[in-house]
């Protein structure tokens, strides 16, 4: 009983915190700290509270996000790397994960409401999301990490990229828009086929951070192959 209510004490405060970050026109920031200062919106932050709210029930706040990122979206359908709460660019470097997390994060949404209101309103958004990413992949396109430090093909942004082409495939087959996004399960299967072959070091027993250059660091981000974005299966004994 003790530590049940330790976890849902964790639970409110964490939502708590979110609450903190949110705006009332959708913007989620990504931390009130100032040294260093990380008051503005990245998409994969605020993806991933996105996804918290509707876990706990919160999905009108989540909704809202998702209306902030249809105003903000780049007319090739990208989002840049970071924006102000209001909506305005910040930092304008291309970190193609954060594409992928935020259709990802659609279909987390879509998956609890059950909403084909919401699909239908986000789906041009969805699609030229799906339409941008499908052009990353071959040649892999470069762009910054994660961890916006290296320039390259890292493992993590590949398996956010298979997300959000599998799940805008989702969310066309439940909107009826399946005959434009057959191009998007294809390329889907080809990086689902080809990712772990070119990223696996077989002397090493493990996948790389990074090809194009090769970085073999250790590095927290390589489990997005796997977690959440399911490119390689959690069990699969190179993972």
């Amino acid at each position: 009983v003790e530590r049940r209510k330790k976890y849902i004490d964790t639970c409110k405060r964490s939502l708590l915190t979110i609450f903190m970050l949110c705006n009332h026109d959708g913007g989620i920031i990504a931390s009130p700290s100032l040294y260093p200062d990380y008051r503005y919106v990245w998409n994969r932050d605020a993806s991933y509270m996105s996804v918290a709210l509707d876990l706990c029930g919160l999905s009108p706040m989540s909704e809202k996000y998702f209306d902030w990122c249809k105003k903000t979206q780049n007319s090739d359908g990208s989002w840049i790397q970071n924006y102000y709460i209001d909506g305005k660019p910040r930092l304008t470097a291309m970190q193609n994960d954060q594409v992928g997390t935020t259709i990802w994060a659609a279909l987390v949404h879509y998956g609890i409401t059950h909403n084909k209101l919401f699909l239908k309103r986000h789906w041009n958004m969805i699609k030229k999301a799906a339409n941008y990413l499908a052009k990353t992949v071959e040649p892999p396109s470069p762009c910054y990490d994660l961890w916006e430090e290296r320039f390259g093909v890292f493992a993590y942004t590949v398996g956010a990229i298979y997300a959000g082409l599998k799940c805008a495939y989702s969310m066309s087959k439940a909107i009826n828009k399946i005959e434009i996004a057959e191009d998007w399960k294809k390329t889907a299967e080809f990086l689902k086929k080809e990712v772990p072959k070119r990223f696996y070091l077989k002397d090493e027993e493990r996948f790389a951070k990074s090809i194009n250059p090769l970085d073999k660091t250790i590095d927290t981000s390589i489990l997005g192959l796997s977690y959440p974005f399911n490119l390689v299966d959690v069990d699969d004994e190179r993972m």
